[in-house]
């Protein structure tokens, strides 16, 4: 898909939403699968059209995943999968179908 904007594959988004602290991996061996917040909690209902994930170093990260989890809950295995990222996949398009809803 060509670039929109800069290097995004997607429209100018309306919000942009940056985890916070830093992860330093490794120069080489096996690094843990890591479970991060994002610094967010949309106060009402939205509607998303398109997401795309940006890692701050493509060169280091293989994938990177994104859940919702709701309020109250801890737990990540209750989390559920809205997008993810890998080499040789794009930004994700919603299309008309929402992937999740909450109460």
């Amino acid at each position: 898909m060509a670039s929109q904007g800069g290097d995004r594959e997607i429209q100018e988004p309306d919000l942009v939403i940056t985890m916070t602290g830093k992860h330093v991996p490794p120069a080489d061996g096996y690094v843990p699968y890591k479970c991060k917040s994002l610094p967010h909690v949309f106060e009402h209902d939205v509607w998303v059209q398109e997401i795309e994930n940006k890692p701050g170093n493509p060169r280091v990260v293989h994938h990177c995943n994104m859940a919702y989890i709701a309020p109250g809950k801890t737990n990540w295995l209750e989390a559920d999968f809205v997008t993810g990222q890998a080499p040789g996949r794009s930004a994700d398009d919603a299309g008309e179908e929402p992937r999740f809803s909450h109460p």
